[in-house]
């Protein structure tokens, strides 16, 4: 499958802007880089997971971690340290999810809060809920009660839901295609190799692989910026079945 959105242009829907107008004037990258912002995400990631002594730990010295995470990378020396690999079992699918400690899930957590999500999302269609503020499960519920209603006035009872899945979608997920919108949408140069550089840590994931023309495949479950990455990614298709949602098909 392609993707990507450096191959999304000229895709638009009422709903959401064109990929063609992309861009990151959005994001005041020198409010990210600074202390209390990263100060805020470092935060937010130990909601939730207080029980774990660890959390605990790290949050008696929150100040400190978050000065060293932004020291680090105002410096270029920082890189995540690995993943803890894990098995999960959901809805009786045995999942490989791979976890970064909780001081690179903190500066993941601004790269996705803070740069990733306000460029990408803007180019998302009205209908994608996924891992998006505001749009729940109770939103995307309306939102498919209304679809349904709007297909009921025009069609009555004729057509029907096509449901379906990808295959090791995550597992799938071409390195290259990612780094390429990553310098495309994203001007900041601190977030570029930051960005590129959690890409190309997906190399060590035991399920990661290269492809016939020596390309990796594979982001990590578990990896809040791989949510981000796999919309976008499969954003060319979300556009082109909306396009068709006047269409009989």
């Amino acid at each position: 499958m392609q993707g990507g959105l450096n191959n999304h242009k000229n895709l638009n829907t009422n709903n959401s802007v064109s990929t063609d107008t992309i861009n990151d004037n959005l994001v005041d990258y020198e409010s990210v880089y600074t202390l209390s912002n990263f100060y805020k995400r470092f935060y937010q990631c130990c909601s939730g997971v207080r029980w774990k002594t660890s959390t605990t730990q790290f949050e008696l010295g929150l100040i400190c971690e978050a000065a060293s995470a932004l020291c680090r990378i105002e410096s270029g020396d920082y890189r995540a340290d690995g993943f803890v690999i894990f098995k999960l079992n959901e809805r009786g699918k045995t999942r490989d999810i791979a976890a970064l400690k909780i001081y690179d899930r903190g500066v993941q957590k601004v790269l996705n809060q803070d740069i990733l999500l306000p460029i990408y999302s803007r180019s998302f269609v009205e209908g994608n809920s996924a891992s998006i503020k505001g749009k729940g499960i109770d939103w995307a519920i309306n939102f498919l009660e209304k679809q349904l209603h709007t297909h009921y006035d025009k069609y009555r009872n004729e057509g029907g839901i096509y449901v379906f899945d990808f295959s090791n979608y995550f597992g799938s997920l071409e390195h290259n295609t990612i780094k390429n919108d990553i310098q495309m949408y994203v001007s900041d140069k601190r977030s570029v190799k930051l960005l590129q550089d959690s890409v190309n840590d997906f190399r060590k994931l035991p399920t990661a692989y290269k492809d016939e023309n020596n390309n990796y495949h594979g982001v990590g479950l578990g990896s809040e910026i791989s949510q981000t990455f796999s919309l976008s990614y499969v954003n060319k298709l979300d556009h082109y079945m909306a396009d068709l949602q006047d269409e009989r098909v």
